[in-house]
């Protein structure tokens, strides 16, 4: 019989029973009975060396598992040490972000946070997308109240004057000359610095999409047109 379903040991066996009925001690009572017990038990418990594993999900019983090691492979179970340590590295370096991100609450976040460029049928437009998420830079501690960001809506673009404060998280379209210094600052911040200045190519232009949040406070030089795209979903 073994364990009883509650952890209880019991064995139908019972040396003392056997002897108040006047039945002999047999061989085959001990070891049918009692033997039997006792290995479907052992077989039933975990061993320390790993040969018996879990047969069903493992119920700590609201105790903590310690003393866990660094994981190694892909499916190790992870320390609070290690992940800790590896999240704060993560958060505090250069990251790159894809997918439909959604940030919520205040988030501090430091070091350069890139996203995602695809290639659009005009080779000379690069496109933010949702892969790309920005919270503007507005105080010492780089501070940013992170939105969830939706494609531009091509159909509410207004002309964006230099000193101007944006109404709704949305999209700045830069339009310059390939010779010129074009810069843009946000809040203060440099957010974008063509630096080139340099050359004759003509009458090339370059356009850029540049994500800027809610009531942001943007500036630019050395620009042909800038247009503000609001934000689909933001």
């Amino acid at each position: 019989m073994a364990f009883d379903g509650n952890g209880n040991w019991v064995s139908d066996f019972s040396a003392v029973a056997d002897r108040d009925a006047d039945i002999k001690i047999l061989a085959t009572r001990f070891d049918g009975i009692l033997l039997a017990d006792i290995s479907a038990s052992f077989e039933n418990c975990l061993t320390k060396d790993g040969q018996i594993k879990p047969a069903q999900n493992f119920n700590v019983n609201n105790y903590r598992v310690v003393n866990v090691a660094d994981p190694v492979n892909n499916k190790d179970a992870v320390n609070l040490e290690y992940l800790t340590t590896n999240l704060t590295a993560f958060l505090s370096g250069n990251n790159t972000w894809s997918g439909n991100n959604v940030f919520s609450g205040d988030n501090t976040f430091s070091g350069t946070t890139t996203g995602v460029t695809p290639a659009v049928s005009d080779n000379s437009t690069k496109l933010a997308t949702t892969a790309w998420v920005i919270g503007y830079l507005g105080n010492s501690t780089n501070k940013a109240s992170i939105v969830s960001w939706g494609m531009p809506d091509y159909s509410s673009g207004v002309s964006f004057a230099s000193g101007s404060t944006t109404s709704s998280n949305g999209f700045l379209k830069l339009r310059f000359h390939e010779t010129a210094k074009a810069t843009v600052n946000v809040d203060g911040v440099k957010v974008y610095d063509h630096g080139w200045g340099g050359g004759d190519y003509g009458s090339q232009y370059q356009v850029s999409y540049l994500p800027v949040a809610k009531g942001a406070l943007v500036t630019y030089s050395s620009m042909e047109s800038v247009v503000f795209y609001p934000c689909i979903g933001g």
